[in-house]
């Protein structure tokens, strides 16, 4: 009895412990990085206005809950399928994220026929389907120059697009070997 008992306990241990690393690497990353782009983007984007400091340190911390979210996949030795869906939330998330920022701090209005402004500048507020806009061309890398990131802004619009690179590489690997993983167990049967 007592032997038994041992043993349960030993599994709910372990049960714990495999569940706080989930927790760790990959859910309260994806979730907080999620939660953040949605408050940001809807409710605290006027927070970005000419903090560029800001803008830095909440892209840093949204990178680097990303990086724990890769890295946990590695730890947890994640399913493809798995990973694929928890990777496409967070690359929506951090889109929110960047959008938010670009929608606080300003875009540039690079069209044919720049909108006239008092000051001569062409930096234009940036509504939020403007700003969601130019965060998706920029993750996408496709860049149609439309509307381009301020100059103190242009380093993160770059590393927003190498970002963007990295996961739709993992993105594809991932979905890549999810089917073929399908594949290969349908033959097996």
């Amino acid at each position: 009895m007592l032997l038994r008992l041992g043993r349960l306990f030993s599994r709910f241990l372990a049960l714990i412990d495999h569940h706080t690393e989930a927790l760790l690497f990959i859910l309260f990353p994806m979730f907080a990085t999620l939660g953040l782009g949605l408050v940001l983007f809807f409710l605290r984007w006027d927070d970005f206005t000419n903090e560029i400091g800001y803008c830095w340190f909440v892209m840093i911390l949204c990178l680097l809950t990303s990086l724990s979210l890769i890295l946990g996949f590695f730890v947890l030795e994640m399913r493809p399928g798995q990973s694929f869906w928890i990777l496409l939330a967070q690359q929506i998330a951090l889109i929110f994220v960047f959008a938010a920022m670009y929608r606080g701090y300003g875009l540039m209005y690079g069209g044919p026929t720049p909108p006239p402004l008092p000051d001569g500048s062409l930096r234009v507020d940036a509504p939020g389907r403007n700003a969601m806009y130019f965060s998706i061309v920029t993750w996408t890398t496709l860049g149609y120059g439309d509307f381009t990131a301020l100059p103190e802004m242009r380093i993160i619009a770059g590393i927003e697009a190498l970002t963007g690179y990295v996961f739709f590489g993992l993105i594809v690997g991932l979905a890549t070997q999810a089917v073929s993983g399908l594949g290969r167990s349908e033959l097996d049967s």
